[in-house]
């Protein structure tokens, strides 16, 4: 397979939650020099994103004994810190088109990046159709997992600009069957396609010695999370672990029984969760948003071979309802916990384990092998 040069334009920072856009960067850098731009942004900033911000800000600026990254970098893969306003129309726009995605692009060109790359898009944004404008790619994929449309501070605009950025893309690909259907009537081939479980790294979280009564929740802490089931199994006397970012709509304290820890490297990410006896998903699913939704970790969860406890999201295909404990309501998780034992049987187990070796990272990289033939070739 020929080899070009890959530049992503994720809506993530690389050590942010370990998900699809550094599982893909880390994939493709098996044939292809990786850029992974970090966030360039969807919404505008919050006082919550100064931490960020200024950590960007010295990146950007070269600060001596700039923190380590956490999350592992694969010898291909090129982390750049943008330096960009929050997308939108009017001065943001101008300044990014004019000022800062150019100096963004000559960072990149110093970083050695070819002429006409494909680029590798996560964001539908006037920021992303300026990066089509300068770079030029060989081909666009868009990389669509998520549900802009429900999400809370999506641009009036939005519409507009998508099709602008769908009208270069090459390809889309998707996650989910609700984000697969919205875009399967476009002229563009369309690949429904998840990023895949390292099998043997989650199978590690399988210990028999687990502490009872312990239940586990991996990821960003949001208002995505329904507290009200964490607050009910935690009134039922369970230990409930939180392990991710805090992005927002936490309430103001947490019940007796809840820890919060930060995000960790997927290497410890599966020491921290092998002691709990069950994993939880406890989500809203009624919203807007959620209905594009499927959890990043969903097949992580499953090669633990754990009791995995969840909401009843929309996107869940009859596979995944299957080998899941689905609760619709606080009581239906509270009952659910209390007989984890009768959860705990080997058939269940296997039944996990065989639907996430569909999902390994291996079969996703020979998916990823033959989208990136069948582009070049485009």
């Amino acid at each position: 397979m020929p080899s070009l040069d890959i530049v992503i334009l994720s809506s993530i920072d690389w050590d942010f939650v370990w998900q699809r856009h550094q599982t893909f960067a880390a994939l493709l850098s098996r044939w292809s020099r990786i850029f992974f731009i970090e966030n360039t942004g969807f919404r505008p900033p919050r006082w919550r994103d100064l931490p960020r911000l200024l950590g960007r800000l010295r990146k950007w600026g070269g600060t001596r004994n700039p923190a380590p990254l956490q999350n592992p970098v694969p010898e291909n893969v090129t982390v750049v810190s943008p330096l960009v306003l929050p997308p939108g129309r009017g001065l943001n726009w101008l300044l990014n088109d004019l000022v800062f995605v150019p100096a963004l692009l000559g960072r990149l060109r110093a970083h050695g990046v070819q002429a006409n790359p494909i680029l590798w898009t996560y964001l539908p944004t006037f920021t992303t159709l300026s990066a089509i404008r300068f770079l030029r790619p060989s081909a666009v994929i868009y990389d669509c997992v998520t549900n802009f449309y429900g999400h809370p501070d999506a641009p009036p605009y939005l519409a507009n600009v998508e099709n602008q950025v769908l009208e270069v893309t090459d390809l889309i690909l998707t996650d989910s069957p609700f984000l697969f259907k919205r875009y399967s009537q476009r002229p563009q081939p369309i690949v429904q396609l998840h990023h895949g479980v390292d099998l043997e790294l989650f199978a590690q979280a399988n210990q028999p010695a687990v502490r009872p009564r312990s239940l586990c929740y991996f990821g960003s802490i949001h208002h995505h999370l329904d507290w009200e089931i964490i607050g009910a199994l935690a009134s039922a006397g369970f230990e409930i672990g939180l392990i991710g970012p805090r992005v927002g709509g936490m309430p103001p304290r947490l019940p007796s029984g809840v820890s919060v820890r930060p995000a960790v490297p997927p290497h410890e990410l599966v020491r921290e969760i092998a002691p709990y006896a069950a994993l939880l998903l406890p989500y809203h699913v009624h919203t807007d948003f959620m209905q594009g939704v499927l959890p990043a970790k969903i097949y992580e969860c499953l090669a633990t071979g754990k009791p995995v406890l969840s909401s009843p999201l929309p996107s869940f295909n009859d596979e995944l309802r299957e080998v899941l404990c689905l609760c619709a309501s606080p009581s239906e998780f509270v009952h659910a916990a209390e007989r984890l034992d009768a959860l705990k049987d080997k058939p269940r187990a296997e039944r996990q384990l065989a639907l996430a070796r569909q999902y390994s990272r291996e079969a996703t990289s020979q998916q990823l092998a033959r989208i990136l033939s069948a582009v070049i070739r485009r």
